[in-house]
């Protein structure tokens, strides 16, 4: 039986809170292994580092990851997205920004509400974020049951979660 959405989610702090206590060492020599079904899906950006599995502290195979660059979600990103909601049954989707993004101001895109590209003003950061998770909740149509959260990685290597109650 799948996890809800919430227990998932708690994991995902818990694991960050691991990282950031041991500074990433050694965690990865002690993650378990998975059957091979990611059980959340992060979305974040190409530069990411550390990766997402690491931070989060998530067994080998334990996240459905989606990098690219901080451009508002092209077909292929809601794809990607929308075959772990409802093929791999995944219940949480975390866009995941990060200070210092090497991406912000390049030539990628936002679509504005009339249509026109604007340029980004700060790649994957918190404002990029923030907007992704309130469009993905109100125009996201994904065929599966799907909980969208925030989260930023600080410049220190905390991970703040934001748009639910953790």
């Amino acid at each position: 039986m799948r996890e809800d959405a919430h227990t998932v989610l708690t994991k995902l702090v818990q694991g960050s809170h691991r990282c950031f206590a041991t500074q990433g060492i050694g965690i990865q020599t002690e993650r378990e292994k998975l059957s091979g079904t990611p059980y959340a899906a992060v979305w974040c950006c190409s530069d990411q580092r550390p990766d997402p599995e690491v931070l989060f502290d998530a067994p080998e195979g334990g996240l459905f990851v989606v990098q690219t660059s901080p451009t508002w979600p092209s077909m292929a990103v809601s794809a990607s997205i929308d075959y772990a909601a409802s093929q791999l049954k995944i219940p949480l989707l975390v866009v995941l920004g990060h200070h210092g993004c090497k991406l912000s101001n390049r030539d990628s895109y936002f679509r504005s509400d009339n249509g026109n590209s604007e340029r980004p003003k700060g790649g994957f950061d918190r404002a990029f974020v923030e907007e992704a998770v309130r469009t993905f909740r109100f125009e996201g149509e994904f065929h599966g049951p799907l909980e969208i959260v925030g989260a930023y990685l600080r410049a220190n290597g905390q991970v703040e979660f934001f748009g639910n109650d953790q």
